[in-house]
């Protein structure tokens, strides 16, 4: 997320100095290709506890909400998880609950960056995993929830009306010359983009934040199925996977998300679980399953499962079978390799001995 320094505050340069996080497009030349020694000058001087000093700082100068909402999800970020320039910092939950919060009192509605990224923590920071299956339930709604009209009446701008980054000047306000190097530069990241495969992002695309918040969702429906064949789905008496929860809470997401992406994978998994295709819905579909946003299924659930399914016992003989027979060939392999080393050390040291033998008669002649 981007905090855009709109005034030219001091206070907020010397933060994004401080947090390597805020624009990662600082650490990129102008052909988009990665730069690695200004990526490790930031890194020297990163500073998670500086940051927050300037980003406070700021604030007090700050009236408008849209950026008030921004600081506070910014701080937010740097206490809810490592960087790559704060990967010896500890997490802070609760001081990162703490800005979250005070991001969506600043902007209860409308639809941005520092909302999306609030609305995400929210949606995972529950005590139990009833409440997080809840919550992630509902954060997925709100994702459902915005389409073209929507954020287009509630977008979160990035400065006020009027205003452009200082020094900035207007492209109709360049003369011919300068507006020829704005048009190639702009083509060039054009093209490095595309080179990449990279589509551009921009925060001030309504479009391009329509895609991430589609794609956000696509997640987050992949991560509710997960969770509901695998968390959700053990039972907390005797802490098995349980074939009936499983089946309680898909068919809750297919009731509650009906035409929605959710529900379509919710009933492919209903029909593979009673068709019996597969007693282990969670590795079946472990290639298409994304837990970035959840954490994964105990391992205790896969194991107590193939403890009380009698079909896995012939999957495991067949299994054992299958590698019996794969140390065999690899035992095959390493005596016949060895038995030829073996045979060629004895021609060496023939050959070797027989020279040694003409030498020896060349010598008394």
């Amino acid at each position: 997320m981007i905090v855009v320094n709109y005034d030219n505050h001091p206070d907020l340069a010397k933060a994004k100095e401080y947090d390597l996080t805020v624009d990662p497009r600082r650490i990129r030349r102008a052909d988009g290709s990665f730069d690695r020694e200004l990526y490790k000058s930031y890194v020297a001087k990163a500073s998670r506890e500086l940051a927050e000093q300037h980003y406070l700082a700021y604030l007090q100068d700050v009236d408008e909400s849209f950026q008030r909402a921004a600081v506070y999800a910014r701080l937010g970020g740097l206490f809810s998880g490592a960087t790559s320039a704060h990967v010896a910092t500890t997490f802070d939950r609760d001081k990162a609950r703490t800005y979250f919060r005070k991001a969506l009192e600043a902007e209860p509605e409308r639809i941005g960056w520092a909302t999306l990224d609030a609305r995400g923590f929210f949606a995972t920071d529950a005590n139990t995993v009833e409440q997080r299956f809840a919550s992630y339930m509902d954060y997925y709604e709100w994702l459902l929830s915005i389409d073209e009209k929507t954020l287009k009446e509630k977008a979160l701008p990035t400065r006020p009306p009027g205003t452009r980054l200082p020094g900035v000047r207007p492209v109709r306000e360049l003369d011919e010359t300068h507006k020829e190097l704005a048009a190639q530069m702009k083509e060039r990241i054009r093209m490095a983009q595309l080179e990449k495969k990279r589509p551009a992002q921009s925060q001030s695309s309504e479009g391009g934040f329509l895609g991430l918040i589609k794609g956000q969702a696509e997640t987050t429906a992949r991560n509710l199925v997960h969770e509901a064949l695998g968390r959700m789905a053990i039972d907390p008496q005797t802490t098995l996977w349980s074939e009936a929860r499983a089946i309680q809470h898909l068919t809750m997401l297919a009731e509650r998300f009906p035409g929605a992406s959710v529900a379509k994978r919710a009933k492919a998994e209903l029909a593979r679980i009673t068709s019996g295709v597969t007693n282990d819905p969670v590795s079946a579909r472990k290639d298409d399953l994304d837990v970035s946003r959840l954490s994964r299924p105990g391992s205790e659930s896969n194991l107590s499962n193939a403890k009380t399914d009698p079909n896995n016992e012939s999957r495991s003989m067949l299994s054992s079978e299958k590698g019996r027979e794969t140390r065999r060939a690899r035992v095959f392999g390493w005596c016949a390799g060895l038995i030829a080393l073996v045979a060629i050390s004895l021609c060496v040291a023939r050959q070797r001995a027989s020279a040694d033998r003409s030498g020896r008669k060349a010598t008394c002649l």
